[in-house]
């Protein structure tokens, strides 16, 4: 790429602020690039927020340690043998890094790293060419761009700076990095990423679980995930990390019983928020307990496991209860999921026919009605046990459990009762019950 390129102005702050940096390099007879996505990001104009930056460099790692001492508040070493050094400068943290290039073993993604003195042998190694552009500061700033990542940043293209095979082969995870690309910068795979998707997708398994459900979540948190979605079910990649939903037929029509709609618009209508987007995805798979085993199988934490799986699990609930909720319905719903709001925000994305949607708008209304006056996530009789065994004159026991049973129905069904209101009905009860 030609050096006449006018670098983005959102460039400047982050330049201006690490020039210093730049002439300390240069002074030494070093070159330092700024790299990643802050550089693909200014050239679509996006909003750069984020503080951290990252440079690439052909000092060593002793070299650089020494450079950046004056400008440092902070100073990590710990990656130091993998040719890293970490620094706090000003508001920003930096982390800064020898050119490098790796080797992969064909049984693993872990790379044996070799030191380079050339950028573009660093450039070379990552994963697509838009995201293979750097920005020298040492001198003045102009871009580096050896494999035309700005040329498909403009064309809306996806492509490797090596063989796409080549690429995917050594590092697995790149072909779900590409779904992430296509979906949140409209970027459409040229054939060599394409083909060499379809061909490697079973590779995926020599990618940890965690990293994979990493790559998952980034994806489902762009805006708009569906063509990455569509991406990895064409590849076969989707059934490699989630098999319950490979099978699925994404052309499908609207399910009448699950309310199912295929295409994956149902992601995309919920509101950008991590468990409600996994809730979503998962809700084809109908139950709490296939939910519950998918989301083990991703290893995804407890919290995330009891959330979401209880969120697909409740769906059913939501349709049962029709156009006109009951109370009791609404509150039993209510305490079977963690937050009903994010229930009802899945329920309505799922809604593909007029009638479900009149179902959730009726049991929304429901709800905002019945937490005007009364605890929804904690429904719990006005008697406790102590109360009970001194109303019953009964110690710990069967019957005890029986009567707290017997009151948290009734305040499901038919709302708060005062404490006068529970002991005149839990006595009612004892004396009709049979001994």
């Amino acid at each position: 790429m030609p050096s006449e390129v006018v670098l983005p102005s959102a460039l400047t702050p982050v330049i201006e602020e690490c020039a210093g940096l730049g002439r300390a390099f240069s002074e030494a007879g070093a070159r330092l690039f700024l790299v990643g996505g802050i550089v693909r990001d200014a050239f679509e104009g996006r909003t750069l927020d984020d503080p951290d930056v990252d440079f690439t460099t052909d000092a060593l790692p002793q070299q650089i340690r020494s450079l950046v001492a004056p400008f440092a508040s902070a100073l990590w070493t710990q990656g130091e043998r993998f040719g890293t050094i970490g620094l706090q400068v000003g508001a920003r943290l930096v982390e800064i890094t020898t050119h490098r290039s790796e080797i992969y073993r064909s049984d693993s993604r872990q790379p044996v790293v070799e030191f380079s003195r050339e950028v573009e042998a660093d450039l070379a190694r990552r994963d697509f060419t838009v995201n293979a552009m750097a920005v020298e500061v040492t001198g003045p700033a102009r871009l580096i761009d050896p494999f035309g990542g700005l040329a498909d940043l403009r064309a809306r293209r996806l492509r490797t700076p090596i063989g796409a095979d080549v690429s995917f082969s050594d590092d697995p995870l790149r072909m779900l990095r590409a779904a992430r690309f296509i979906a949140g910068y409209g970027l459409e795979p040229d054939a060599d990423v394409a083909a060499a998707v379809a061909t490697m997708a079973d590779r995926l398994a020599i990618v940890s679980v965690e990293r994979s459900r990493e790559e998952l979540a980034k994806l489902l948190a762009v805006d708009d995930p569906r063509p990455g979605l569509w991406f990895l079910q064409r590849s076969g990649l989707l059934a490699m990390l989630v098999p319950e939903l490979g099978d699925t037929d994404a052309d499908a029509d609207a399910d009448a019983e699950g309310g199912f709609e295929g295409g994956f618009d149902h992601v995309a209508r919920v509101a950008n928020e991590p468990m409600r987007r996994l809730a979503t995805l998962l809700a084809p798979l109908g139950t709490r307990t296939r939910a519950a085993a998918t989301l083990r199988a991703l290893r995804c934490s407890n919290e995330v496991v009891a959330t979401v799986s209880k969120t697909v699990g409740a769906l059913a609930l939501v349709w049962e209860m029709g156009e006109s909720p009951s109370a009791g319905a609404i509150r039993r719903c209510s305490v079977a999921v963690p937050d009903m709001d994010a229930l009802l925000d899945v329920a309505a994305a799922l809604a593909s026919t007029p009638q479900r949607r009149a179902i959730v708008d009726a049991v929304r209304a429901g709800v905002a009605q019945l937490a005007a006056t009364e605890d929804l996530a904690h429904p719990e009789p006005a008697l406790d046990g102590d109360a009970v065994m001194a109303l019953l004159s009964v110690g710990p026991g069967r019957a005890v459990g029986e009567a707290i049973a017997f009151l948290r129905e009734r305040r499901l069904d038919d709302g708060p009762r005062s404490a006068a209101e529970e002991t005149a009905l839990l006595l009612e009860w004892a004396a009709n019950r049979s001994p």
